[in-house]
């Protein structure tokens, strides 16, 4: 897939390297991230790697720079996997983290009751929610910019329940990254159409 079609004399040249013609397909920068995001490897084993370096922290001393990492990471696979929420839910001996993809709710991640905690006061403390309430729901908002550039905003929601505060964030792209219709890649004589 590429962002332009009109990349003729790079398709000659895979043509004379590889010895056969190549489909073109174009597509819009934010499906070619999703789509990458989809074969991302190694993405579990970061996050094992920082929910057990959380976890020592937890009972050593200083400052926990894991929960930092952990809260980015999943801020920003979801939005490269281009999930409209990403659910954090606590259970009775675990938490379980979820993105919803295409309407269903996906699980990534589980990770034990100390790093929820620690967790949960990462979120409140990135959408200014009060960190000393835990009896009440509260609701946020964290504008969020992922590396790639993707500005977005998050939308916060903290319930209470008997297992812990549940996390729902609601990933919404800002209006201003709309795709306007010249980006979709499509012929002049399609977008007049579509323009009518």
């Amino acid at each position: 897939a590429l962002l332009d079609a009109r990349v003729r004399p790079f398709l000659r040249l895979l043509h004379k390297r590889f010895g056969t013609m190549l489909a073109l397909y174009t597509a819009v920068e934010p499906g070619i991230f999703g789509a990458l995001a989809m074969y991302e490897t190694g993405v579990e084993d970061r996050f094992a790697s920082l929910i057990a370096e959380a976890q020592k922290q937890w009972k050593g001393v200083g400052e926990d720079h894991s929960i930092v990492q952990l809260a980015e990471l999943l801020l920003r696979y979801g939005v490269r996997r281009g999930a409209s929420d990403i659910h954090i839910e606590p259970q009775e001996t675990e938490t379980v983290v979820r993105l919803r993809l295409d309407g269903l709710l996906r699980r990534i991640v589980s990770f034990s009751k100390d790093v929820h905690e620690r967790l949960l006061l990462r979120i409140k403390v990135l959408a200014n929610l009060a960190t000393d309430e835990h009896a009440v729901p509260q609701d946020g908002k964290i504008l969020y910019q992922s590396p790639d550039g993707m500005r977005v905003d998050v939308r916060v929601s903290i319930v209470p329940t008997i297992h812990g505060g549940k996390v729902v964030m609601r990933l919404l792209v800002s209006e201003e990254q709309a795709l306007p219709l010249e980006s979709l890649g499509l012929l002049e004589r399609d977008r007049k159409i579509l323009g009518e």
